[in-house]
């Protein structure tokens, strides 16, 4: 009896060891066939800090092959990218890329959803949820498409108050899985987090933080909000 357990704790044990979460990257090229320009032969990739945080794609080479992305159809481009269960709550950045670097997402319209990259442009910026999921934006904006839009709407309510904040900031959640905020700088640091324990409030602490604007994910299961926050 007691090496049935033992085999069965270490079959539980090596599951969870490997669990991992995939998360579908899709993007609608359309703005970017209307800006007059042209599709790179070698397709839409995807660039970022994939390996940083566990994943099997390299760090910031789209030119590799495991970094090509998958047309769909409809002007839609399609990657899966797993990554391990301890990914959960890391910051993902990156940018879908035409070809190699050189034609690539980064516009001024990125900054409601990402970061700076140091370069002039932006990264886009994604909270890595709990659950294997899909996201889907537009080329270079950050309206998301259907996908992403149902992923939000299991957000049954949603507020952040006060905003602009200087100690404490209030994240009023409803979802049907537990949440929890992350928010970074924008070097894509992340400075403060915290989750929903008791209630539909999630208080976080941001006294320490200097004055600017900051990014904040709030994730719950496979629902997904991000936004900015103006510190006082």
């Amino acid at each position: 009896m007691k090496k049935t357990f033992t085999f069965l704790s270490s079959m539980i044990l090596g599951s969870a060891l490997f669990a991992q979460i995939t998360i579908t990257y899709q993007v609608d090229i359309t703005p970017m066939l209307d800006a007059s320009i042209p599709l790179a032969p070698e397709g839409i990739r995807i660039g970022g800090n994939f390996a940083e945080i566990g994943s099997t794609l390299p760090d910031w080479t789209p030119s590799d092959a495991a970094c090509e992305m998958t047309n769909i159809g409809g002007n839609y481009w399609s990657i899966e990218v797993t990554y391990p269960s301890a990914a959960a709550g890391e910051t993902q950045l990156f940018k879908f890329v035409n070809g190699d670097w050189g034609s690539n997402e980064g516009a001024p319209a990125l900054d409601e959803c990402g970061v700076e990259d140091g370069l002039g442009g932006f990264n886009r910026t994604f909270v890595i949820p709990t659950e294997s999921t899909t996201i889907c934006f537009e080329w270079d904006d950050c309206t998301s498409c259907a996908e992403l839009s149902t992923n939000e709407a299991s957000f049954s309510s949603f507020n952040v108050y006060p905003n602009p904040a200087k100690d404490l900031v209030n994240f009023s959640v409803q979802a049907k899985e537990a949440a929890f905020v992350q928010i970074h700088d924008l070097s894509g640091r992340v400075v403060a987090r915290a989750a929903q324990i008791n209630g539909n409030d999630i208080q976080v602490n941001i006294s320490g933080l200097a004055p600017g604007t900051y990014v904040y994910h709030v994730v719950a299961g496979e629902a997904v909000k991000t936004g900015k926050l103006n510190v006082q």
